[in-house]
């Protein structure tokens, strides 16, 4: 009977620990495993979709700078040649999350995340726009939202947390064209990676 109750108030005192955390703590939680899923998913898709080189070649573009290397085809080229100018995924240019490692406070504790995104803030229903010409590589369903991946050559984009798509797999887009609706979190969350799966920041890519 003692044990029953020690257990019981253990729990309690475990619910109220987690109920005092600030709503962000519990959607960094979320959004680690949004992005172990889509990291899972877009290097199945890179190495069915894009030509993979030989092992040294592979090493060799693994390196720090190799989104910076200007690549030889003419699609992969006409993206890199973007990189600082590409338009905006929604009206907005608000970042209410950076790419990289972001720290967060949960009370006492730190909390990290290595952030594959950036998170833009916009209003439900927003239209959700492709940032450079492209095909439609995968429709994802996210159980919480959706994903639309969209190849350019040796480069990949993402747009997630959408609530509608109207694009489908195999679709040729341009710059510019509607992809979706952003979803009831009001916010888009947009990827940007290589054939490598070397993920970007991809605010260095975005005109400023």
């Amino acid at each position: 009977m003692i044990k029953i109750l020690y257990t019981t108030a253990t729990m309690l005192v475990m619910a109220t620990l987690l109920s005092s955390l600030p709503a962000h703590a519990h959607g960094m939680d979320d959004r680690k495993k949004k992005d172990r899923k889509l990291s899972h998913r877009v290097s199945a898709l890179a190495k069915r979709s894009a030509h993979r080189s030989s092992r040294s070649s592979r090493a060799k573009a693994r390196r720090p700078d190799a989104s910076l290397q200007a690549p030889t085809d003419a699609l992969s080229l006409a993206f890199w040649r973007q990189r600082g100018h590409l338009p905006w995924p929604v009206d907005s240019r608000k970042v209410n999350m950076h790419f990289g490692l972001q720290t967060y406070m949960a009370g006492e504790n730190d909390l990290k995340c290595n952030n594959l995104c950036i998170c833009i803030g916009a209003k439900k229903d927003d239209p959700v726009k492709a940032v450079s010409d492209g095909v439609v590589d995968e429709v994802m369903d996210l159980g919480d939202g959706l994903a639309v991946l969209v190849q350019h050559g040796k480069y990949f984009t993402i747009y997630s947390d959408l609530s509608d798509v109207i694009v489908a797999k195999g679709q040729q887009i341009g710059a510019g064209d509607v992809l979706g609706l952003v979803g009831a979190t009001g916010q888009l969350d947009f990827r940007i990676y290589d054939e490598h799966d070397i993920w970007m920041d991809p605010e260095k890519w975005l005109v400023k």
